[in-house]
């Protein structure tokens, strides 16, 4: 039996409808050594026209595997891709989503939560830009501390993106606290005033909250793995930046110099009538 390759093939422009190819075939071959012999020479066939494609650098191969669990998706891939040069090949799994995504998610959440409480344009970017400055402060800090210190190799390969996940949406709500403190200052005097104002009241809560997050995290690096050391480790520096830097200094600091301009939507000052 001869596979049609234009059956398996979507020309562009075309709509994908997997729908379209039925999950069970006919068996191709009259036994399992025809089989073996027709895959190794396919496979040669493949690993050519792999290099072929690379050196062009014009068309790519979309394999996808989709089935049930202990269906065969990774005996197929093993039996399949194994004379494939591994370094010309992208894998990706549809069951979950990649740390990579999880972390875009959370800052497109961050931005579309800041811009819905702050009711402003140019503020959730300035917030969001202090608190990724504030992580990657923690993150280089605790390779320092891991590498140079302590002698370790390397991070897990997931703790900056746990870290930075729980950083920037800790970030987040001290800047909704901090910055609206200082929005509803600015009602009734200038920007430079209400900051003053403001901040120090702000900064008293935000730095017990910070004390006590630290100390919880840190109660982490007591459990003997080293997953839990590192994230106990960048937690407290992270946090220490946030809450003694970052929202005591960053965050005011900008919201000064932005001005006007980076005001919440319908902040007005507050008129005095005359006395009479």
């Amino acid at each position: 039996m001869k596979i049609e390759t234009k059956d398996c093939r979507v020309r562009e422009g075309e709509t994908v409808k997997l729908k379209k190819w039925p999950t069970r075939v006919k068996p191709f071959y009259r036994s399992n050594d025809e089989y073996r012999d027709t895959l190794n020479r396919h496979v040669e066939k493949l690993s050519d026209l792999q290099e072929l494609h690379y050196a062009s650098n014009r068309h790519a191969v979309l394999l996808i595997f989709q089935a049930m669990d202990a269906a065969g998706k990774d005996g197929g891939i093993k039996h399949v891709m194994f004379g494939v040069n591994p370094q010309g090949c992208q894998g990706f799994s549809f069951k979950h989503p990649s740390a990579t995504q999880l972390e875009q998610v959370s800052v497109s959440c961050q931005l579309r939560f800041n811009r819905v409480f702050l009711r402003s344009l140019i503020a959730p970017f300035y917030l969001l830009a202090a608190s990724v400055l504030a992580l990657l402060s923690a993150l280089g800090l605790t390779v320092w501390v891991f590498q140079r210190i302590l002698g370790y190799g390397s991070l897990v390969y997931y703790v900056p993106f746990a870290v930075a996940v729980l950083l920037v949406s800790l970030g987040s709500d001290y800047n909704l606290f901090v910055v609206g403190r200082i929005w509803e200052e600015a009602r009734r005097r200038p920007v430079r005033d209400a900051v003053a104002t403001a901040v120090p009241r702000a900064s008293r809560a935000i730095t017990t909250a910070g004390l006590a997050l630290a100390a919880g995290f840190a109660v982490l690096a007591l459990v003997p793995l080293d997953q839990f050391r590192e994230i106990a480790v960048a937690m407290v520096i992270g946090i220490t930046i946030d809450t003694f830097i970052v929202r005591s200094l960053l965050v005011p600091s900008l919201v000064v110099l932005s001005g006007r301009a980076g005001r919440k939507a319908g902040w007005k000052r507050a008129r005095i009538p005359p006395a009479r």
